[in-house]
């Protein structure tokens, strides 16, 4: 191999510092390493914006009626200040909805709140307790869809006594929410008793804040410029699985995740591999391509890449 090949050569990967988060579009020094203490410390990097159209994001609910009181008390404790008690270097104080992301939110309208019966077998239509529950779903974001503009978010609360129906090897309540809100545009955060319960309330109440910041329409923090990453940089998330085939063979799986530099347009590539897995154990721990394999999804990734934001020629 000659000199002049070796330095022309790219190198396998380029290790980058930790990127900053920026918290505000017009002040440059407005980032933070920690996405939880920079919101704390700057707010969310949209809040102007967010503001002037939105004074409050107002929460509808689903779910069944004996568990409405206690969706209500866990959405009263984001107003509160919790102090963290796990020792965790990552934990910091959660200091108050309003006071973190600069707007309170509210209950929404009585008529965006459906109160399902606590049987399940008194949900819906349906010869099987998973189709009740799917018709449930169903009736619910249509009567939903009707009143859109009364409310922001909506919470969907499924109780642990319904868990054996809710997540069954055909049937998964979770996904066919999300499918049904999908298709009338409808934000949902899904709510089941262990959150209600989970005793680490400042960690809770930082995932939750977020969350229904989010899915209301905020931006909490964008990635922060990196030196010498020039602006028009993919930037490519890979999600790994395992599958196995009939013969008993071993795959990995893997999923790519292709956005730009703001975190937009956000586009999916589904990659089935074409090597077997040689060690299955290793690869239940770290799941990896092949060379010829992250090739392909690499390919793959930056062509859907350049066909979205590159100018096309004739």
């Amino acid at each position: 191999m000659s000199n002049a090949y070796k330095d022309a050569a790219l190198p396998p990967f380029v290790l980058l510092d930790e990127p900053k988060l920026a918290f505000s579009a017009n002040h440059p020094t407005a980032v933070h390493g920690h996405p939880l203490k920079g919101l704390a410390k700057f707010g969310p990097f949209d809040s102007q914006l967010f503001q002037a159209f939105m004074p409050r994001i107002r929460v509808a609910t689903i779910g069944p009626a004996s568990g409405m009181v206690r969706v209500g008390q866990l959405l009263t404790r984001l107003r509160d200040c919790h102090e963290p008690t796990e020792r965790n270097a990552y934990a910091t104080a959660y200091p108050g909805f309003k006071k973190l992301l600069g707007i309170d939110f509210e209950r929404a309208p009585a008529a965006a709140h459906i109160k399902w019966p606590d049987a399940v077998s008194s949900l819906g239509h349906g010869d099987t307790p998973a189709a009740k529950v799917a018709s449930a779903l169903f009736h619910a974001f249509e009567q939903l869809a009707a009143i859109k503009d009364q409310f922001d978010v909506v919470t969907i609360h499924f109780p642990a006594a319904w868990m054996s129906v809710l997540r069954t090897p055909d049937f998964d309540a979770h996904d066919v929410a999300k499918a049904i809100a999908a298709r009338h545009q409808i934000p949902t955060q899904v709510i089941n008793d262990k959150a209600i319960d989970f005793n680490l309330r400042s960690q809770l109440c930082w995932r939750l804040a977020i969350a229904i910041y989010v899915k209301a329409g905020g931006i909490p923090w964008k990635l922060a410029p990196l030196a010498g990453v020039p602006e028009d940089t993919a930037y490519i998330g890979l999600a790994y699985a395992i599958r196995k085939t009939s013969d008993e063979t071993h795959f990995v799986t893997c999923c790519s995740q292709v956005f730009d530099m703001d975190g937009g347009g956000m586009q999916f590539v589904a990659f089935e591999a074409r090597d077997p897995i040689a060690d299955e154990v290793e690869a239940r721990r770290n799941p990896f391509l092949s060379r010829n394999d992250m090739r392909s999804v690499l390919v793959r990734s930056l062509r859907l890449y350049q066909c979205r934001w590159l100018p096309q020629t004739a």
